[in-house]
């Protein structure tokens, strides 16, 4: 079957044009689709002759698992990682859906990597799709990374079934993969996100205040402790972060007008001498 090529615009999306790629994968053709980072090469994941057909297309030897790619990260988080180390949530908080690969355990024991792309064609499909798919990089291996429909077409349009051309890659270079099977983690590719960037994630620690409500005692908690360290602890900003929650909280629910009228009111009291005063 002779390649066919889709161009589909990143920010008005043709979803025609997305029901096609997502038939032409479905059935099991292998496409090359962009992302934020470079082009990659993607088949279904749950059919091992389609994926023994990407192999040789990339001519990557088979010790070498391919990656996944996920539109719902909810869905990696329930389905396919174990239960990741606090720091495995804070990157995905931090970083997904973007440019970011996590390695870590499946609930069976075995090693997987996964990714949550964050442009918007190839999450349409992926959406669309509700298969993971295998999603290494539009090149053979060894080989430099596509960054264009062109160079991808260049290398595959007679090996391929479908090249969805969006332009550009965003960033053209590949994405950061951490390995979190390692204690406590590894760098294991530096890509779009520095090293620095991870390890700052890791080495900011989380301060969580709970209530029932989150409307009162959490928030007050929340403001006073960030008041306290942004005014004795300079650098707190890079090495906490303060947050408040409540146990039937619903989303964006806000501080009680009590709770904020007290703050207000009596802000000036709650700091003497580096140690707070009682409110009341």
């Amino acid at each position: 079957m002779a390649m066919k090529k889709l161009s589909i615009d990143p920010s008005q999306i043709d979803h025609a044009l997305i029901k096609q790629a997502v038939r032409i994968i479905a059935k099991g053709g292998i496409a090359a689709l962009p992302t934020e980072t470079v082009y990659g090469l993607g088949c279904r994941s749950d059919k091992s002759n389609i994926v023994d057909k990407l192999y040789a297309i990339k001519q990557r030897s088979k010790d070498k698992p391919f990656s996944l790619a996920l539109h719902s990260i909810s869905d990696v988080i329930s389905n396919y990682f174990d239960t990741l180390p606090p720091f495995g949530y804070r990157l995905i908080e931090r970083f997904w859906p973007g440019p970011l690969t996590l390695i870590y355990y499946t609930p069976e024991g075995k090693t997987i990597g996964i990714r949550v792309p964050c442009q918007s064609v190839t999450s349409e499909i992926l959406r669309e799709l509700k298969v993971p798919l295998c999603f290494p990089s539009a090149n053979l291996s060894g080989d430099q990374e596509a960054v264009t429909a062109s160079e991808v077409e260049a290398n595959f349009s007679e090996k391929i079934d479908l090249l969805v051309d969006s332009g550009k890659c965003i960033y053209s270079k590949p994405s950061t993969i951490v390995d979190l099977t390692l204690k406590p983690f590894k760098v294991a590719r530096e890509g779009v996100i520095g090293e620095k960037d991870i390890a700052a994630v890791f080495f900011r620690k989380r301060i969580l205040f709970i209530c029932t409500g989150n409307s009162c005692r959490s928030p007050m908690a929340e403001f006073l402790l960030q008041k306290y360290l942004a005014e004795e602890r300079i650098y707190f900003n890079e090495r906490y972060e303060i947050i408040s929650a409540g146990i039937s909280a619903t989303n964006d629910m806000k501080a009680a007008p009590a709770v904020v009228n007290i703050l207000k009111d009596k802000e000036e009291n709650f700091l003497q001498d580096g140690e707070f005063r009682s409110i009341e």
